[in-house]
């Protein structure tokens, strides 16, 4: 950060060349080494999360498998089973939860 570039700056012009003998700037770069390379990785792994499928063209298009996805789960709630499967069929279920009879 700014900050810390002003901090460092106030040591080696308090300190000259023996800042360098000192271990405190040698943390200070590993710091924020590691501060950088973490926000990088995080980056990284936020883009994979959002397009696990890939990102080049001849990927699988995520926004197409998504939308597969979600018309299978429609059909399936509306008691329809692709031809695929076995006795595949779009018959209307019904669906119950439990006995009505014995709800107060």
């Amino acid at each position: 950060s700014m900050w810390k570039g002003v901090q460092w700056a106030t040591w080696y012009y308090e300190e000259g060349n023996a800042l360098y003998y000192t271990p405190k700037i040698y943390v200070e770069m590993f710091s924020l080494f590691t501060y950088c390379m973490i926000f990088g990785l995080l980056y990284d792994l936020c883009h994979t999360l959002y397009n696990p499928f890939g990102p080049r063209s001849i990927d699988i298009p995520h926004g197409l498998v998504g939308g597969g996805i979600r018309r299978m789960a429609r059909e399936f709630a509306k008691g329809c089973v692709p031809p695929t499967m076995e006795n595949g069929s779009c018959e209307e279920m019904e669906i119950s939860f439990g006995d009505a009879s014995k709800q107060n």
